[in-house]
């Protein structure tokens, strides 16, 4: 609206949502189909770079090649991804240090600065037997029932309750 388009927000909307309802995969066939899938959230994104390329759908693959393609950082950043989660199943930290190094480097450096600053408590978390994940998945699980039951489980709510502490 900036560049002189006199029209109302509305009308601009009404245009733009054919567009916004084209297939996230890019598939020529369902792009026509009024009723395709939205685009992918940014959560789902994540999950399709994280994920191993033999594990994807051919459409999926297809998209997070031109996702790369387009953003070499993200490129990379999939990679790193994909090896500190090999490196967590493998149980295995002696790639860790290398790991470290190479994210440092990248858009990962935040995680990378983090891991490095506690990475006595890492290693010991990849070669360690135990682990708390089911315990935090039941403490996940108890806390939203727990919202829902008392009617706090809306993101209106806990933002007012955050502003106001």
């Amino acid at each position: 609206m900036a560049d002189g388009y006199k029209g109302s927000f509305a009308t601009l909307a009404r245009w733009a949502a054919p567009l916004r309802s084209a297939d996230p995969f890019g598939s020529s066939e369902t792009a026509a189909m009024p009723s395709a899938a939205p685009r992918p959230s940014r959560r789902r994104c994540a999950w399709l770079l994280g994920c191993e390329r033999d594990d994807l759908t051919a459409a999926e693959r297809s998209y997070v090649e031109r996702l790369t393609a387009a953003e070499p950082a993200l490129a990379t950043a999939s990679i790193l991804a994909r090896r500190f989660a090999a490196l967590v199943r493998g149980g295995d930290a002696s790639g860790l240090d290398a790991w470290i190094a190479s994210a440092t480097e990248s858009d990962l450096s935040g995680l990378a600065t983090g891991v490095a600053r506690d990475k006595a408590a890492v290693a010991a978390a990849i070669t360690g037997p135990w682990s708390t994940s089911p315990v935090e998945g039941h403490i996940n699980r108890l806390k939203t029932l727990k919202r829902s039951m008392y009617g706090r489980a809306g993101y209106d709510v806990l933002r007012a309750r955050m502003l106001a502490a």
